[in-house]
């Protein structure tokens, strides 16, 4: 589990600043987020490394603020820039789910009524979050795919990832032990919000009729291309297709829902496909 410890950091570095050696942590609020993010490479974890300490140079942070954990993740999450460098301004006691009262995030104005919303589990807004015993930025794709799904067909934008998440650990959809999200917050949990789920074959035709139809076909991915570490299961949507390939929205990678997937691609990591339609 990652370490939430992110309070002490900071305390620590002012109780202790006469002792031992003097350590700089981050006294200002970070600025609003650019539209364009800064550029740079995450493969390993000496490049995750230096993309955090040249961020906390610049913001006058100490780089013990960010544990081994924040630095691993950004290995598996590369676009989550946000998330992982701003994580020392993060306060513990606002995130976590149980901590009254829990202010959803408005994202009305960033939705277009015609377009399938691309959202990302590490977004800041709810990333930081307990998810049944880990950070919801590193296994909230199954929360994530039914908001999608969900703001989309019924047009309800206050189904955010933020609320799909305590609706499936309020309705036991995921596991508290710290496993992850079960089949049934897909499944279950979509139809009783009102959308209807159908669970189809891993075949290129059929996705393709239900996507001419206008539905979403949401899926299980497995090992490959698409999994992390963080979770057994990791879910992303088909929304099209055309000459040059699929698009999926992947809630964990901005990268791959910006590019064209083949089949085979896809089909070589999918394990159960469903078809989220209009009930």
């Amino acid at each position: 589990m990652l370490s939430l410890s992110v309070l002490g950091c900071g305390q620590d570095a002012t109780t202790e600043s006469s002792a031992e050696t003097e350590k700089t942590v981050a006294t200002t609020v970070p600025t609003e987020a650019k539209e364009t993010l800064p550029v740079y490479t995450v493969n390993n974890s000496a490049d995750a490394t230096n993309v955090i300490a040249e961020y906390a140079a610049a913001n006058s942070i100490d780089m013990s603020c960010y544990p081994q954990e924040i630095i691993d993740m950004f290995v598996q999450f590369p676009d989550a820039y946000e998330l992982v460098t701003e994580w020392p301004w993060y306060e513990l006691d606002q995130v976590e789910r149980d901590y009254p009262p829990y202010e959803y995030p408005d994202i009305s104005s960033e939705i277009s009524k015609v377009v399938v919303p691309k959202l990302y589990q590490w977004d800041k807004r709810w990333g930081y979050r307990d998810y049944c015993g880990k950070m919801f930025g590193a296994t909230g794709s199954g929360p994530t795919c039914v908001s999608i799904a969900a703001i989309y067909f019924l047009g309800n934008t206050d189904l955010t990832p933020a609320w799909i998440m305590d609706y499936a650990i309020n309705n036991s959809f995921c596991d508290v032990n710290g496993g992850g999200t079960y089949r049934t917050l897909i499944t279950t949990g979509a139809n009783n919000l009102g959308i209807d789920v159908v669970q189809i074959t891993v075949e290129e035709d059929r996705v393709k009729r239900n996507l001419d139809v206008g539905n979403l076909v949401v899926c299980s991915m497995g090992s490959g291309l698409f999994s992390n570490t963080y979770e057994t299961e990791h879910y992303i949507i088909i929304t099209g297709y055309s000459d040059e390939g699929f698009t999926v929205i992947d809630p964990a990678s901005r990268t791959r829902t910006e590019q064209k997937w083949t089949w085979e691609g896809l089909a070589a990591s999918m394990n159960i496909p469903w078809v989220y339609r209009m009930m």
